[in-house]
């Protein structure tokens, strides 16, 4: 298995990671620390909620629309639930409830918030919007940048995309009025 992004091992991880990225945080990152250790683990409040994603189940109009719903299996299921378990034994408070639901034009219909915030295909200047695709929209030249940088080799967003298998995602010809 591999993961793109930062691996953690813990939260202490993650904040050494950012203060390498951003030293400049060093003081609000201590004075959050000091806040947090006078918190009891009770006032520490965690959400459950099942949609979208121990339960994705995408209705009519939302991206991936047709394609196949997913929700946990049952030994992941269960760890689900031993995981909330024991956060609830150690006396966190456990929100069990779900996103709320809004009314969306363009879907005509109650959704929940969440579910149509990770699927939406909400019209953006007359077109639904394919969100899935935008993060990937300036990789091309995040690449460009990093060869770059790293490698002194100044290098352009076509050349990226020309030796990139499959034309990196069909970047190119995405619709430039969907940024």
């Amino acid at each position: 298995n591999d993961q793109l992004g930062v691996n953690a091992r813990s939260i202490d991880d993650i904040i050494f990671y950012d203060l390498a990225l951003f030293p400049h945080l060093k003081k609000l990152h201590e004075a959050s620390k000091q806040r947090a250790a006078l918190r009891t683990d009770a006032s520490i409040r965690i959400g459950t909620p099942l949609h979208p994603f121990v339960h994705d189940i995408i209705g009519p109009g939302l991206e991936y629309a047709g394609g196949p719903d997913f929700t946990l299996n049952d030994d992941l299921m269960q760890k689900y639930q031993e995981v909330k378990a024991a956060f609830a034994k150690a006396d966190f408070s456990l929100v069990d409830r779900e996103w709320p639901s809004a009314f969306f034009e363009y879907l005509g219909r109650l959704e929940n918030v969440c579910v149509e915030a990770v699927h939406t295909q909400r019209p953006v200047n007359g077109k639904p919007m394919q969100h899935g695709m935008i993060g990937l929209r300036s990789f091309p030249g995040q690449v460009a940048d990093f060869v770059y940088q790293y490698y002194n080799a100044p290098v352009s967003i076509k050349e990226i995309k020309e030796d990139s298998e499959h034309g990196l995602w069909d970047i190119g010809n995405m619709d430039e009025t969907q940024y």
